[in-house]
């Protein structure tokens, strides 16, 4: 190769690094981006399990829990805990009171386990026992969810013809009536 030729492509390798540049450039800050902001939706999902880990009839509960098939896509070790939550949701628990309580711990213990998967994968330093044991619910919360439920049990029972709506008659005295003629001010 000569002089003149190396001069030219010299020239052809400035004129595409001039050209390319800031393509490549542009491309290489999308990715970043988009990464970025999975790592934000992912973080986000996390955050919500956590601040309603003590409701898990919470709309933003299930909401978060639905999206983990979404966001943690390819994170096998968050699927397969994520799984074994979601079968143990369909394993039938109200059978007795003995079946109810331990369903509850199990449901328990599942999650804690998905949430300390969920947060090694997000690289985040959570001792698991304040994944397990930690988060507030007041206790008005429980007795709310659970006076909801047995409320909404008896309609279903009503509804469905296998309950009669309860009535009890109370013997109390009936206000005096106005004379015909009297006005009454109300």
């Amino acid at each position: 190769m000569n002089a003149t030729e190396a001069v030219v492509w010299i020239g052809l390798a400035t004129f595409a690094a001039t050209l390319l540049g800031p393509i490549f450039a542009v491309e290489v800050s999308k990715r970043r981006d988009a990464q970025r902001e999975r790592k934000n939706r992912q973080v986000d999902v996390f955050r919500a399990l956590m601040r309603n880990r003590r409701s898990a009839l919470s709309p933003e509960f299930v909401g978060a829990l639905n999206l983990i098939e979404v966001e943690f896509f390819d994170a096998p070790s968050v699927i397969a805990a994520w799984k074994k939550l979601l079968e143990h949701f369909s394993a039938p628990h109200y059978t007795d009171r003995n079946a109810q309580q331990l369903w509850i711990e199990t449901r328990g213990r599942l999650q804690a386990e998905m949430l300390v998967v969920m947060a090694k994968y997000l690289k985040m330093h959570i001792p698991d026992l304040t994944i397990a044991g930690g988060g507030y619910s007041p206790i008005a919360y429980e007795e709310l969810e659970g006076d909801q439920i047995a409320i909404r049990k008896l309609f279903v029972q009503i509804a469905n013809g296998v309950r009669a709506v309860p009535v009890q008659l109370v013997d109390r005295p009936f206000p005096p009536q106005p004379e015909q003629g009297e006005r009454t001010n109300k």
